[in-house]
């Protein structure tokens, strides 16, 4: 029984610290997604358009070439999707001056 416990938390703990980095990398995109509506409030003003469907298509195309699995590309493509759009909508909230 103890053997099983100490198997577990082992990897519980390496499951946290994945969780961590994916958290902070999601962020990261976050910001970057940010300084994007900031350069596009830049140069187009109110008019700026933060939904480019043909590039949504082309990241969530290359993500699931790139997957290599045990997550299916359907799986894969449901992720991004959520990170694409709430990235998307944290564009549409910016004022173009947030750091």
């Amino acid at each position: 029984m103890q053997d099983e416990e100490n198997e577990l938390a082992s990897l519980r703990e390496r499951i946290d610290n994945i969780d961590y980095l994916i958290h902070d990398l999601v962020n990261d995109r976050a910001k970057l997604a940010l300084k994007i509506a900031q350069i596009k409030i830049k140069y187009h003003g109110e008019k700026a358009n933060f939904h480019r469907p043909e590039r949504e298509k082309l990241i969530l195309q290359q993500i699931k070439n790139y997957n290599k699995g045990p997550l299916d590309e359907f799986a894969i493509e449901r992720i991004f999707a959520m990170i694409i759009q709430e990235c998307r909508e944290l564009q549409t909230h910016t004022d173009g001056f947030s750091s």
